[in-house]
């Protein structure tokens, strides 16, 4: 309990955190209010000193035959019972004297009942406190022939009094304020994590990481002790910085190397605030927005108004990739290995150039830390946002926000961050909505987030800016937010850093821009001749020549594009991994995804050949998972149909770098994939094969009509002056409706309405999915078992993960396969055959995939599933590919 409690005090020593809880408050944080915070730390396992507890020593003994103990949040519950609450619990509530009237007093009663017995992830409901509290069944405070226990909590108390006596001063109670609770709430949580990992807070008379062995009480005081590990550790994680942390950012070329350009100049003449900031930067792809991300870090880092810097990403193959340049930064910004960054992608155990070993459920070993803890944070996803800097994806983001376990905490940490959201563009309503909520806290608590992309509508920055703007006290020079009709919408400037604090700050375009020829090609239906596209392009060179993309909106039209590739040109100008041809989407096994990811990033981007050579002629066809954020170079890209924005992000993985083209390569070119018919092709079922449609990839059809126009109007596209044009031509309501009205027929105006009806029901999921921090802590409802299957960071069915029964070898000959996702519209709807398979403790399914004509296969439930270098394949795609 000291343990928690010195952990609890070290975080609460921190300026920042000191300064979030008082913006929370509303006036300084008193030193009274901090020791009795710190009181009800010590006391969050209060419920372990009852009887019933406390024969789980005697079960792991073996002493008792049945299982008689009581978990200690029930057996909490149950002293404020009625048949103790009249002694017991009472002289609890004298001792703990944190109130000076009625009110001030059930106040105390709600932290006991409810805030502190939340440390372990969730909130208690009101049923689990009422089942506790059944007198007739549950008898938890009873003394026993050698415990009393009433007598130790009343030592508990009295040593609360010695080690935190200013908590015991006359005056006020413990603030009811919802947002206070929930972020005590969530600090404890983390407090408790951090002290419950044994390695770092050893048992009494066992040793720690570092060798160091725990007195017992009666060697050393237990809270002295904490104390001083606690810092320990603290320092160790990294947590506290110390003199890590520098007094000033560097000059800009002597951090980077080079010396910034207009968006990055931005970022150096904006005003920092202490009680926190919004920012969006929208530039177009490829012109520095990371290095600006990371020179803001910087700047509010030396200024302490953040603790760290949390990058989220909409993909893991991004955030794989950022993670490579953001170890870079830290060792030459702050010095070789004095700030860690992790990665903070499942599946993956990445800290600094360091690679850890998972050598149990629990336990990984970092073989080349010199410190175990500096890799803490990367061993299990709920540390992702503690970590003082971090590359992960938009998911762990969101987690913060949601009514999950564990969100609390989540949410305590990373408001200790700049957290950046990259491509925010690319978010549909409900994500959109899950990004506000965060905002929303972000502000109250005093935070600063930054939003980067390259083709944001104005409809959704002046949302962004509003939710800021709603959730904090106004001040006269904010900037103001109204919504801008379309005229108005594209005269915006563009390069644009708009802060929640001052006026926009404008930049001038980059003198590199490109102006991209857009080639329409009626082919989109025919994957043999979308291959034949491409190999007239790669085709007439020997080696050196054209590195080529060929981007489609599903996985199906991957791969038949793919087959189709195979036959007719040579596989050494396929794209392929230990010389397996192959492809690049999200239906790979996690080690064979990290593969691949590595392969790509290895053959195309900027460090394999020197910018001045040409490339070894190469086609890779893939989906979305390659579509933004991604620091790769192609020299052609061949696409299919999709909305302005996200064509403009295709478009900068195109003449990316600037390097040497193969001859017929000079000038930017990208193809673009259209059915052939017209725009009402759109509407039919057809168009639901190639991701357009509702529950498809692209739902917004009226979005893709208007790029469909854009492009035959605009053979060229003039980048990135014609940016702020085309997305809102593409996206902003007014040119919809106009559109809608121009195509004439009644059902693109039924289209219109689906539309708008869809993002209002995405929008009203996401808020019912939403933590909320206005509400009292007692009424927040955590989400358990089936309700939260339906809570998640995107919209639509989960993927399911299957483990396999021991490790099988790799068809792309990679490390050996653990695992397995099936997407859920793959699983079938046989659950009682599904109830039938067999799992592992923690409640995963286990599965023995075994060979079969060449082809890895194993039984989930009802039905059989399939895998190669294509892939997870399902009995529908193994018939598919037989026929052709």
């Amino acid at each position: 309990m000291t343990d928690v409690a010195a952990v609890f005090e070290q975080i609460m020593n921190g300026p920042l955190f000191q300064r979030h809880f008082q913006r929370l408050l509303g006036q300084p944080l008193s030193e009274t209010l901090r020791e009795r915070l710190c009181v009800l730390a010590l006391w969050h396992d209060y419920g372990k000193i009852s009887p019933q507890f406390q024969l789980k020593y005697r079960e792991k003994l073996g002493e008792l035959k049945k299982k008689t103990s009581i978990n200690h949040i029930d057996t909490a519950f149950n002293l404020s019972s009625i048949r103790y609450k009249g002694k017991i619990w009472n002289e609890l509530l004298d001792a703990m004297h944190f109130w000076e009237n009625e009110e001030q007093k059930k106040i105390l009663h709600d932290y006991l009942t409810w805030v502190l017995l939340g440390h372990h992830g969730a909130v208690p409901t009101q049923e689990r406190c009422d089942m506790a509290q059944d007198n007739s069944s549950k008898k938890c405070w009873e003394c026993s022939v050698d415990f009393a226990p009433h007598k130790a909590l009343s030592e508990l108390a009295d040593l609360s009094k010695r080690w935190y006596p200013a908590a015991f001063a006359a005056g006020g109670g413990l603030p009811e304020e919802p947002c206070f609770q929930h972020l005590f709430a969530g600090t404890l949580m983390l407090a408790d994590w951090i002290a419950s990992d044994r390695s770092l807070f050893p048992y009494c008379g066992e040793c720690d990481a570092r060798d160091e062995r725990r007195p017992s009480p009666e060697e050393e005081d237990s809270l002295s002790y904490s104390r001083r590990q606690a810092e320990k550790v603290l320092t160790s994680l990294v947590w506290e910085l110390g003199d890590k942390r520098p007094d000033r950012a560097p000059d800009f070329a002597e951090q980077f190397g080079f010396s910034p350009n207009g968006i990055q100049q931005a970022v150096d003449k904006l005003v920092l605030h202490s009680d926190g900031g919004l920012y969006i930067l929208e530039a177009e792809t490829g012109s520095g927005k990371t290095e600006a991300a990371l020179r803001l870090y910087t700047r509010l880092l030396a200024a302490g108004h953040v603790d760290g810097l949390y990058f989220a990403n909409p993909l893991r193959f991004a955030a794989t990739q950022l993670f490579e340049r953001m170890v870079k930064f830290s060792a030459s910004s702050f010095g070789q290995g004095q700030i860690p960054v992790t990665l903070a992608v499942p599946g993956y155990l990445r800290v600094n150039d360091s690679e850890g070993l998972r050598v149990g459920h629990f336990e990984v070993d970092w073989r080349e830390l010199n410190d175990r803890a500096v890799g803490w944070y990367a061993e299990q996803p709920k540390r992702f946002l503690a970590a003082p800097i971090a590359s992960g994806t938009i998911d762990q983001a969101l987690l913060a926000g949601l009514r999950v376990p564990h969100a609390h905490m989540r949410a305590a940490a990373l408001q200790r961050s700049l957290l950046v959201v990259d491509e925010v563009h690319s978010s549909d309503a409900y994500m959109s909505a899950l990004i506000c909520g965060l905002i929303a806290l972000f502000r109250r608590v005093g935070g600063h987030v930054l939003l980067m992309s390259a083709t944001l509508g104005s409809e959704s920055a002046e949302r962004y800016l509003k939710v800021w703007n709603e959730n904090g006290p106004r001040r006269s020079e904010q900037t103001e937010t109204k919504r801008l009709s379309l005229t108005e919408a594209v005269e915006v400037p563009y390069p644009l850093l708009t802060p929640s604090m001052e006026p926009p700050l404008t930049a001038a375009s980059p003198p590199r821009g490109k102006k991209v020829r857009m080639q329409r090609e009626p082919i989109q239906q025919d994957p043999r001749a979308v291959a034949q596209l491409a190999v007239h392009c790669a085709a007439p060179f020997r080696r050196k020549g054209p590195c080529i993309l060929i981007l489609r909106n599903s996985v199906r039209q991957a791969r038949r594009t793919f087959r189709e590739l195979r036959k007719i040109l040579p596989a050494e100008k396929i794209f392929s991994v230990n010389d397996i041809p192959t492809l690049h989407h999200s239906r790979y096994s996690p080690e064979d995804r990290r593969l691949l990811d590595r392969e790509v990033e290895r053959r195309f981007g900027k460090e394999f050949v020197p910018l001045d050579q040409l490339r070894d002629a190469c086609v890779l066809v893939a989906t979305q998972t390659l579509e933004q954020s991604l620091d790769v170079d192609f020299d052609l890209i061949i696409t299919d149909l999709c909305p302005a924005d996200v064509m403009l992000q295709r478009i900068g993985r195109l003449f990316r770098h600037q390097r040497r083209r193969p001859v017929g390569f000079e000038r930017p070119r990208c193809v673009v994939l259209l059915p052939n018919a017209d725009c009402d092709w759109l509407l039919g079922t057809e168009a639901r094969s190639y991701g357009y449609g509702a529950e498809r990839a692209y739902v917004d059809l009226l979005s893709l009509a208007a790029t469909w126009r854009l492009l035959e109007g605009n053979e060229v596209w003039n980048l990135p002056e014609q940016n702020r044009f085309l997305v809102e031509q593409s996206t902003h309501a007014e040119a919809l409706r106009r559109l809608a009205n121009e195509l004439g027929a009644e059902k693109w105006q039924n289209t219109l309405n689906e539309v708008e009806g869809l993002k209002l029901a995405q929008g009203w999921i996401a808020r019912t999915a939403r933590l909320r921090w206005g509400e009292a802590f007692k009424d927040v409802k955590i989400a358990w078992g089936k309700e939260m299957e339906r809570i998640a960071t995107r919209l639509g069915a989960m993927d399911l993960s299957v483990e396999c029964n021991k490790p099988v070898a790799s068809p792309l000959k990679g490390e050996k396969l653990k695992s397995f996702s099936i997407p859920a519209w793959l699983l079938g709807t046989d659950a009682a055959a599904l109830e039938m398979q067999k799992k592992k403790e923690d409640g995963t399914y286990l599965v023995e995939p075994r060979l079969e004509g060449g082809l890895l296969s194993f039984a989930l439930g009802s039905r059989k599933y399939f895998y190669d270098s294509e892939g997870l394949l399902s009995h529908f795609d193994l018939d598919e590919r037989d026929e052709e």
